[in-house]
C-alpha cells in the first residue's frame, strides 16, 4: 500500500499528515524569519551611512544580507579592519611624538651622575631610563 492509498483509505491519517506539514513548514518560516532579522542586525551597524568602515567591509555586510556570508565573517573582519586602523593610529602618533620631540611639562628629570636615587625626581629618572632602555618607551 502506498502513502496515497492509505490517506485515501483513511481520512483521519490524511488530516494529521497535512497539520504535520503545515506545523514543519511554519517553524522552517519561524527560523528564516529569525535568521533575516540576526543578519540584519548583524549588517545594519556597518551599512549606516555615519559608518567609518571601508567599501570593502560594507561589501561583506552586502553578502551577510544575502545569506552568502556569515556574520562571523563579518565581525572578524571588521575586528581586523579596527585592529589595523588603531595600529595606524599608534603608529601616527609615534610619529608625531618623535617630530616633536620632548616639549614643556615632558621634560624628563636628569639622571643623577652617582647612580643614587635621593628624592622623586631621581626615581622617575630612573624609570624613564630603564624603559628606553629595554624599549618600553613609546
Amino acid at each position: 500500500m502506498t502513502l496515497e492509498e492509505l490517506m485515501a483509505e483513511n481520512p483521519a491519517a490524511r488530516i494529521e499528515f497535512d497539520n504535520k506539514l503545515k506545523e514543519t513548514f511554519n517553524a522552517g518560516v519561524k527560523v528564516g524569519h529569525e535568521s533575516l532579522r540576526a543578519r540584519m542586525k548583524a549588517a545594519a551597524v556597518f551599512l549606516s551611512p555615519d559608518s567609518k568602515y571601508p567599501a570593502t567591509v560594507k561589501s561583506i555586510a552586502i553578502d551577510v544580507l544575502n545569506g552568502d556570508k556569515t556574520a562571523e565573517s563579518l565581525q572578524t573582519t571588521a575586528a581586523a579592519f579596527d585592529a589595523l586602523k588603531e595600529a595606524q593610529n599608534s603608529d601616527n602618533a609615534a610619529e608625531d611624538s618623535a617630530d616633536l620631540g620632548d616639549t614643556a611639562g615632558q621634560q624628563l628629570p636628569d639622571i643623577t651622575k652617582d647612580g643614587v636615587i635621593r628624592n622623586n625626581d631621581d626615581f622617575a629618572a630612573e624609570i624613564n631610563r630603564t624603559k628606553k632602555l629595554y624599549g618600553m618607551e613609546v
